[in-house]
């Protein structure tokens, strides 16, 4: 791996605590937006039964409220986290452009 390739991945693997958090941020929203229809879906499956259990749709309807507040409060940290890598990447790499521009010479042949 040579070139630009190499570039982009050690800027990229210099903060890996911060992009890891930012995979798993990605799947735990995905995770949770799924969860809600699927909590819904399990619902209507248990009032559908010939002898429905209503006791069960007040738990069912507190999971649901939970995990839609955890599904409401990821993208906001995923965006925090989104926001501070590619804060430090621009600072590094405006650095990194700055000390090779410092490198060069101002002399006209």
């Amino acid at each position: 791996m040579k070139g630009p390739a190499l570039w982009v991945w050690s800027h990229a693997v210099r903060y890996w605590p911060i992009l890891t958090m930012l995979v798993l941020g990605a799947i735990g929203n995905a995770a949770l937006a799924a969860a809600v229809p699927v909590l819904v879906g399990n619902a209507f499956n248990d009032m559908l039964q010939t002898h429905p259990d209503v006791r069960i749709l007040i738990p069912l309807a507190l999971l649901m409220g939970r995990v839609a507040d955890r599904a409401r409060c990821t993208p906001v940290w995923a965006e925090l986290w989104r926001g501070t890598y590619g804060q430090r990447i621009e600072r590094d790499i405006r650095d990194e452009l700055f000390v090779a521009l410092l490198g060069k010479s101002m002399n006209v042949p």
